[in-house]
């Protein structure tokens, strides 16, 4: 579980940070049983009474990971590891000044 700047890592490390109001939240459980290996991730975001809920660059980086997700999809023989690390780190640094403006 990592939240707000740390929610664009799924394998952040555990720290002292408290879980805000007005940023998202990442989820992202694993497992393993009989040799099957599941993975499931998921991002909410924490609202607060009356706020309107995510900020335009939150949303732009939802819909951009959500269309990764769909050529994943479309490609099984595609490798993740030559996929995943350009949009960890747009998201990265797109979190980050989200973070560093509000």
């Amino acid at each position: 579980m990592a939240s707000g700047p740390n929610s664009a890592s799924p394998h952040h490390e555990p720290g002292d940070r408290v879980i805000e109001p007005g940023e998202p939240l990442l989820l992202d459980i694993g497992g393993r049983r009989a040799g099957y290996n599941s993975d499931i991730t998921r991002t909410v975001w924490i609202a607060d009474d009356g706020e309107p809920g995510p900020d335009d660059t939150f949303r732009h980086i939802y819909e951009l990971t959500a269309a990764g997700h769909d050529v994943l999809a479309h490609k099984p023989d595609l490798v993740i590891v030559e996929f995943a690390p350009a949009p960890s780190e747009a998201n990265s640094d797109a979190i980050q000044r989200s973070a560093e403006a509000a």
